[in-house]
């Protein structure tokens, strides 16, 4: 909340499907008071497959919608205009010893077998 959207990039980019999600009246008038214009355009039928492609492999996919797809299908096909490369499949977890491991997120519950954070 409240962050400076020009600090982001000089362009914002969404689709149409993110923009007509957006119902309510005072919503849609703040878009007028962003500091930089939003721009709209729908990603290609191809970065859409590789999205859906890429989030089947990283089982995102049951739990993305179809805006969520769509959006990130036009920030992979920006990325890819601008020169930067895609990957070809997600790249697998590595765990060295998963009963070692800290939780991926501070906020995650702890194993039953885990000893409390900040005990000896």
């Amino acid at each position: 909340k409240n962050q400076r959207l020009e600090r982001l990039g000089s362009e914002l980019w969404t689709t149409s499907g993110v923009v007509a999600e957006i119902k309510d009246p005072n919503a849609r008038a703040l878009l007028g008071t962003l500091p930089i214009e939003l721009k709209v355009r729908e990603p290609t039928a191809q970065d859409i497959a590789y999205t859906k492609q890429f989030a089947k492999g990283t089982g995102d996919f049951g739990f993305l919608s179809q805006n969520d797809l769509e959006l990130i299908a036009l920030t992979v096909q920006l990325h890819r205009e601008s020169g930067g490369k895609l990957k070809d499949k997600p790249e697998p977890l590595s765990h060295q010893d998963a009963s070692l491991a800290a939780p991926v997120f501070d906020w995650a519950p702890q194993r039953a077998d885990a000893p409390p954070s900040g005990s000896v």
